[in-house]
């Protein structure tokens, strides 16, 4: 079953953000909310942060449309916005 965007959200809302330091844990993250959304693709390459003007290697994850669903996008200033690139 596909879930939808919202479900992503309040699985991260809910278990991310108080749960986890994430600047240690990135790889854990990813890869706990991959086994319950198991329709998502890991994803691994860099995020180009905006704010910081620098490339950063990451991880995160990604729906079979493409979306990016990065349950770590609030340990960087520019939060999610700036461009994820894989490798």
């Amino acid at each position: 079953m596909v879930q939808s965007g919202s479900d992503y959200v309040y699985w991260i809302q809910k278990n991310i953000r108080i749960k986890y330091r994430v600047y240690d844990n990135v790889r854990y993250i990813v890869y706990t909310m991959r086994k319950q959304f198991p329709e998502l693709r890991v994803a691994s390459g860099y995020y180009i942060c905006t704010r910081w003007k620098t490339t950063i290697p990451h991880l995160w994850l990604k729906t079979k449309d493409g979306k990016i669903i990065d349950p770590c996008n609030h340990k960087f200033p520019s939060m999610g916005k700036g461009l994820y690139k894989e490798a």
